[in-house]
């Protein structure tokens, strides 16, 4: 247990659901099978270490790894996070935080 895992990376992690799906279509998760999922919608997801998660449009993660943290990360297109990572069990996530851009109104 003593590798750092950044969630803006994508790393595995094992998702607790019953088959492979969509977290939109599943909001309650069941047994613990390794699945890849993309979550497409804000859900929440229950992770362990083990299979991979991808999160294209934000929502609220919950990884069983070691502390509290938020994250705002948006990764080349691949990764795209907003909300909080709560991380558990005894491992290391290094989150980088987005910056706050001001919203530019135009002229109508």
């Amino acid at each position: 247990m003593g590798k750092k895992v950044r969630v803006s990376e994508c790393k595995s992690v094992r998702v607790m659901m019953s088959e492979k799906v969509r977290v939109s279509e599943c909001k309650r998760v069941g047994s613990i099978i390794s699945e890849k999922v993309r979550v497409r919608r804000y859900e929440k997801v229950r992770v362990i270490i083990g299979g991979k998660v991808r999160v294209i449009m934000g929502g609220k993660v919950r990884v069983i790894i070691s502390k509290k943290v938020r994250v705002r990360e948006f990764d080349k297109g691949r990764v795209i996070i907003i909300g909080k990572v709560r991380v558990i069990i005894g491992e290391k996530v290094k989150v980088k935080e987005r910056k706050k851009y001001k919203k530019v109104k135009g002229n109508k």
